[in-house]
């Protein structure tokens, strides 16, 4: 893996073709596109990001709102020459995907909502992180933690299988610090307070959800797509919150027909 740091942030850069923004969820690195880069790689260039305090990316005593991690992810890629670019946010990265789509409308090339969510009461609840609660989880060892955490978030039928194996093993290889991801959790409490503008969003936009995801409902995918007038809804079948591993092929394949239907 070559990483690079700019401007405090840490990202790979991989692939051939148009730019793509990739933005990993909650307390994750850029580990979300695991499975994904290799398969898109040989059609788009991929800036696979690492949040601000994710990884190597430059950590910020007094914390950050998803809004900062929307324009200095704008910055960061005009830093690289793109002054027009792709946006895929998973999960939290899909909030900064729709702040990016909202604020910085002019460098959106198309806009990727993947398992995601916006704030107002038109939108499912989910069940709420607290600092407690974060803090709590890491006094079960990593391993522990992050299988229970899969049991909950990949579909029933893998569970035992090698893909859900190495889903653990990827949670687990990647554990961020205590202290960042409570910062990330305060900063999704104000974000997911917000009533955004969706209605105003003109980017060609795909929303994808797993069929049956047990955190994000996917009625929050519904909602978007009623709002997003440019938008199209892909379901990936049997599959959960992490449908972009457990069907890496199929996820892979809506967004690259999504790309190429709107390059015509």
């Amino acid at each position: 893996m070559n990483m690079t740091i700019i401007n405090g942030l840490e990202f790979e850069r991989i692939g051939k073709g148009d730019p793509v923004l990739c933005l990993s969820g909650f307390g994750c690195s850029n580990w979300n596109f695991d499975l994904l880069k290799n398969l898109l790689a040989e059609n788009v260039e991929l800036v696979l990001l690492n949040n601000r305090g994710m990884g190597n990316s430059e950590q910020i005593p007094k914390g950050h709102r998803i809004d900062d991690m929307a324009n200095e992810s704008v910055a960061l890629m005009k830093e690289l020459g793109f002054e027009k670019f792709h946006v895929f946010g998973i999960s939290m990265g899909g909030f900064i995907a729709q702040k990016i789509a909202l604020n910085h409308s002019e460098c959106v090339l198309s806009l990727t909502l993947a398992c995601t969510l916006s704030g107002g009461e038109d939108f499912p609840s989910i069940q709420k992180l607290t600092e407690e609660s974060v803090r709590k989880g890491r006094e079960f060892a990593d391993d522990v933690r992050e299988r229970m955490i899969c049991s909950m978030t990949i579909h029933p039928e893998l569970l035992g299988s090698e893909i859900f194996d190495h889903i653990v093993n990827l949670r687990v290889s990647n554990v961020q610090d205590v202290e960042e991801v409570v910062k990330q959790q305060k900063a999704v409490d104000i974000f997911l307070d917000e009533v955004l503008p969706l209605e105003t969003i003109k980017s060609p936009t795909l929303i994808m959800t797993g069929r049956e995801d047990r955190f994000v409902c996917p009625k929050a995918s519904e909602v978007f797509h009623k709002k997003i007038k440019t938008s199209q809804l892909k379901y990936i079948e049997k599959a959960d919150h992490h449908f972009f591993l457990e069907r890496s092929a199929q996820s892979a394949k809506a967004f690259l027909s999504f790309i190429q239907e709107n390059n015509r």
